[in-house]
């Protein structure tokens, strides 16, 4: 989960600095769009700790929108693909995609793992319920063991006393 985290945020800041890059030349709508796709990135970001499924489904939709946008403009270049800013927001976006989806099988694996684990039907103790059944336990065995040992003193009472 940290991995994706930090692929979200070097993605977004490189985003935004080529959206500055942009403005510099010329381009308003650069820094514009640049903005609201770091922005929706940073979103995702923030997701992932609480709603992975949320932050997956922002995260792919900003990743995949940048893709086709910078695939299909280095694609109808002239002069061939540049590696700055489109090969470099090409790359990124493929290794967002493979993180996130990577990142969100694991959890989901890891989840279903844990329940696999319990039987059907029972809740996952917190810690305090099994420590409450160990001690129920261990004082049962305790009073089971007295009882056990009260017949053998009475015994011995007994023959002490025949003596």
């Amino acid at each position: 989960m940290k991995l994706a985290k930090k692929v979200l945020l070097v993605f977004a800041l490189l985003v935004v600095i080529g959206g500055v890059q942009g403005f510099m030349a010329g381009s308003a709508a650069s820094l514009i769009a640049a903005v609201v796709s770091g922005a929706l990135l940073l979103y995702s970001r923030w997701l992932w700790g609480e709603k992975n499924l949320a932050g997956l489904i922002v995260g792919l939709v900003v990743s995949i929108a940048l893709l086709g946008r910078f695939a299909g403009a280095e694609l109808s270049r002239p002069d061939g693909p540049e590696l700055w800013p489109g090969g470099v927001v090409i790359f990124f976006s493929v290794v967002t995609i493979v993180v996130l989806i990577a990142a969100f099988l694991q959890e989901k694996k890891n989840a279903s793992g844990s329940q696999e684990a319990q039987p059907a039907g029972e809740a996952v103790d917190d810690g305090e319920e099994a420590g409450q059944a160990e001690s129920g336990q261990a004082e049962a065995e305790e009073a089971q063991e007295q009882e056990a040992a009260e017949p053998e003193e009475t015994e011995e009472a007994e023959s002490s006393d025949d003596a």
